[in-house]
């Protein structure tokens, strides 16, 4: 949610192929939406969104291969009539409808050399970004300079980090997942964990503890980790036909997943592992 928001009408972000992001607000009430903010600047498509910390700010990285930083809050001074107002369906048809203004971005980080996979914040002053370039760059947002480099040896899809443990896990073209400590000096991989048998898609840290982790697979799979046995998933979730793009883990009872068999999936955390945060 973007800082200054409504707390019962909050907005969410989007980020497409034609090449913007868009700043929409959602009405519970009668679970409706309307875009407030339309964000250009990235001349290809937008593939990744993450909002820092204190949602002051957010960052996008895009097949164009850079990270554009957006100010979260949204223009109020050119949408006034837009923010935190409920679309009025009734008006006459004859009246034009009003665009939501343009936003440009703060800054842009270039330095990937492929497209950027992923983005993650560290800290309110701090970003990772993870490429097809075989690399994860961490970026200083206030000097706008990376600040150390973590090399792979093939493509990176997707990172999560967690502010539990200060670990870093990415999921590969290779299958694996592994898990890194941006803080050291060296860029050696602190576990690896092997389960999935295709791309691993998605990754996403527990929001309570430091030990566990879901992933999602490009072989129809969703696994559920305790990092401390590597080999070995805690759970597997094989209910969707197709591949698994995408899974988020933010309510600590509940793991969410999209795939392309154009499903969307919900699964509640074993009490076991709620239990152990």
């Amino acid at each position: 949610r973007s800082r200054g928001s409504d707390p019962d009408n909050p907005i969410f972000l989007t980020g497409t192929q034609d090449e913007s992001l868009a700043m929409w607000q959602w009405f519970p009430s009668d679970k409706s939406c309307h875009r407030v903010q339309t964000c250009t600047g990235h001349i290809r498509s937008v593939d990744c969104i993450a909002v820092d910390p204190r949602s002051n700010l957010f960052c996008s990285g895009s097949w164009d291969r850079t990270i554009k930083l957006w100010n979260a809050m949204p223009d109020a001074d050119n949408n006034s009539d837009l923010l935190e107002t409920r679309p009025k369906k009734a008006r006459s048809s004859a009246r034009p409808v009003k665009e939501p203004p343009v936003k440009t971005a703060v800054a842009t980080l270039t330095g990937h050399t492929q497209s950027v996979s992923s983005v993650e914040w560290l800290s309110s002053t701090e970003v990772a970004s993870a490429s097809w370039d075989h690399s994860i760059r961490l970026w200083d947002v206030n000097a706008l300079t990376f600040t150390s480099t973590l090399m792979g040896s093939n493509v990176f899809n997707c990172i999560s980090y967690s502010n539990h443990c200060r670990l870093l896990a990415s999921g590969n073209t290779d299958r694996f997942i592994r898990l890194w400590d941006p803080r050291s000096d060296s860029a050696v991989v602190q576990s690896l964990l092997t389960g999935h048998t295709g791309w691993v898609s998605s990754v996403k840290w527990s929001p309570t503890d430091e030990k566990h982790l879901v992933s999602a697979s490009f072989d129809k799979s969703l696994c559920l980790w305790d990092i401390r046995s590597p080999k070995v998933p805690l759970f597997r979730m094989s209910n969707h036909t197709d591949k698994v793009m995408c899974a988020d883990w933010s309510e600590p009872e509940l793991i969410v997943s999209g795939a392309a068999d154009n499903s969307l999936r919900l699964y509640r955390v074993p009490s076991s592992v709620v239990a152990s945060a």
